[in-house]
């Protein structure tokens, strides 16, 4: 399962780009669960889980380009995706390695191709399931370093 985070402390407009990922993810054949957080702050917490983060630049208190940047420290494998109405910081976004940038308001064909593009660039993040002693184990492959198979 792709992991995948919207951080917008416009809590409408972060459920509006969740639904919208849902249902793209869905087309695609993609399974992705998404969390909504509604601060930089909340969003750290779970920084290790991420996958793919949808990251607003203006937000109070800790904006996009810093909760990016600390992202990065934690979860340096995380792709980000740079999110505002506020064009003239998007290349702000080049500090944290973001993949990509959307505007605000979000159009459905710039969104599709963000992700179609982050999903192209992210090798190795599907799931497999491997067992070890008839246990079930889901991995990413990325994870893998080293596998050997018996009577299997």
């Amino acid at each position: 399962m792709l992991h995948v985070g919207v951080c917008d402390d416009e809590q409408i407009l972060a459920r509006r780009l969740g639904a919208s990922l849902r249902k793209m993810f869905a087309e695609r054949g993609v399974d992705a669960g998404i969390s909504i957080f509604l601060s930089g702050k909340r969003l750290l917490e779970k920084a290790e889980l991420l996958d793919l983060v949808f990251l607003d630049i203006d937000m109070p208190f800790l904006d996009g380009v810093e909760t990016g940047k600390r992202l990065r420290l934690r979860n340096p494998d995380c792709a980000i995706v740079m999110v505002s109405a506020m064009e003239h910081r998007m290349k702000e976004g080049y500090v944290v390695g973001a993949r990509r940038f959307v505007t605000k308001p979000v159009e459905m064909e710039e969104l599709r191709e963000a992700v179609d593009a982050v999903l192209e660039i992210s090798p190795g993040t599907e799931q497999i399931r491997l067992f070890l002693n008839n246990h079930p184990y889901e991995v990413r492959q990325n994870q893998i370093d080293y596998l050997e198979a018996y009577n299997g």
